[in-house]
């Protein structure tokens, strides 16, 4: 292929933002573990730059591939993702979840890996079948697709990254032409799977002796699964009751909504209680106390009032590289990871701030841009797909940062410490650039 040919196709803007966004990130490390002496965790910036050769070399390998040869290989790339998940539940835990294969100096988190693996399954079910997509069985499908390694991940438990997968598969849904009644019963199964936890969650932190009994008598029978049988039998009979009576009336109703609104309200039911058994304590509070830190200012609220301080220290300009207060100190914590935004906002400021999202939001519009602009189905759903990814993880993490959204222990992309983390996501969008090259190259190279 003639090189002007292969210079034109590839997309040098991601690339150049993707890399320099990589390296705001590992400059920001550097400056939250420097205080720490010669230690393993002084020491994550110089892991973080070997993990940013990876993607690189990642990114560059990718490109010549044809990633069409990724619809062929979705079912063992989803696959190997799904036995990597298993496998990770007998590793040794840290920190009280089995997240992690360590070996050696290194630590793996198959998770990271699995939310790409769905994306690539999802379009490869996807692409090509608008009207099975639209229909209940496509539905269905993709909510199992979804579904298994979400639930896995829950066993570990890492609720933060469980969460990345609901705007994955609702956007894809979307991009596949999914009808709209099918999206709202998805959203309106993730509202109902949460309301147990955070009712519980709210229960424990209030004074004993303020809740009603009668509110805990139902928070005990919402948790038992023959009782929630029981009571999804009365409902599914009151359904059906309403059903026979407007036909009878002869009113022109389908039995499909009544059906699906039964399926929700199972599904969503039947998921609360497994999430709320699921859930760590630690874990239920963070899902509350981002609407009140002052409930446990010194407990699971204490973080978000830390980086609430540390952000609005740092004023328009930012107190300087390594100059910060609240993270020099060690008051703010998790600093290379979850909070590394907070970082950013104290030592460069507002502007600073705006700069690193608008690396990740030139990021995610050039994903948008790539998949309006594909040729195929296949493309554009795997383009979306890295788009929600992405776009997600970034609202959740610099939402939790500034108090907006729960503390979930989700990283930002490109910009906080994981190794892991970083290399899908190079290497995701090293596929967005294969798409336009591919796109934009006259002939195909493998």
């Amino acid at each position: 292929m003639p090189r002007s040919e292969r210079v034109g196709g590839i997309d040098y803007p991601l690339f150049i933002v993707t890399s320099v966004a990589a390296l705001a990130g590992i400059a920001m490390i550097q400056s939250a573990t420097h205080k720490n002496g010669l230690t393993i965790t002084s020491l994550m910036w110089i892991k973080q730059i070997s993990w940013f050769g990876l993607g690189l070399a990642a990114m560059i390998g990718i490109i010549r591939i044809n990633y069409r040869v990724l619809k062929d290989l979705a079912p063992i790339i989803y696959g190997l993702a799904i036995i990597s998940l298993i496998g990770v539940l007998f590793s040794p835990a840290i920190n009280y979840t089995r997240s992690w294969f360590t070996i050696g100096p290194v630590s793996i988190q198959p998770s990271e890996f699995a939310k790409l693996a769905a994306i690539i399954a999802l379009a490869s079910f996807m692409a090509g079948r608008k009207e099975i997509v639209a229909s209940p069985l496509g539905l269905i499908i993709s909510f199992l697709i979804v579904g298994l390694p979400v639930a896995l991940i829950l066993k570990q438990p890492d609720v933060g990254t469980s969460l990345v997968f609901i705007p994955i598969l609702l956007v894809m849904l979307y991009a596949g032409s999914a009808r709209g009644t099918h999206l709202l019963a998805i959203m309106a199964i993730g509202v109902l799977s949460m309301s147990l936890p955070l009712l519980s969650s709210w229960v424990q932190l209030q004074p004993e002796g303020s809740v009603s009994p009668l509110v805990l008598s139902l928070l005990k029978s919402a948790g038992h699964p023959r009782k929630i049988g029981i009571f999804l039998g009365g409902f599914g009979l009151a359904l059906s009751g309403l059903f026979v009576i407007l036909r009878f009336i002869r009113l022109r109703v389908k039995f499909a909504p009544f059906f699906l609104g039964f399926l929700v309200v199972a599904i969503g039911l039947f998921s609360s209680t497994a999430a709320n058994r699921f859930l760590q304590g630690y874990q239920r509070k963070r899902l509350l106390v981002f609407l009140d830190p002052g409930i446990d200012p010194l407990g699971a609220g204490y973080n978000i009032i830390q980086s609430k301080i540390a952000i609005g220290s740092g004023g328009i300009l930012g107190k300087g590289w390594r100059a910060g207060t609240q993270s020099q100190l060690g008051f703010l914590p998790e600093q290379p990871t979850d909070f590394i935004f907070s970082v950013v906002g104290e030592e460069w400021g507002f502007v600073g701030s705006c700069i690193i999202l608008s690396l990740l939001l030139f990021i995610i519009y050039r994903a948008l841009g790539t998949a309006f602009g594909s040729e195929d189905d296949f493309s554009r759903l795997i383009a979306v797909g890295i788009a929600a990814m992405i776009g997600a993880q970034t609202l959740i993490n610099v939402g939790m940062t500034i108090g907006i959204m729960p503390v979930t222990g989700l990283p930002l992309p490109l910009i906080s410490y994981g190794g892991s983390s970083l290399f899908v996501t190079m290497l995701s969008l090293g596929i967005l650039i294969n798409i336009r090259y591919r796109k934009n190259a006259r002939r195909y190279s493998w």
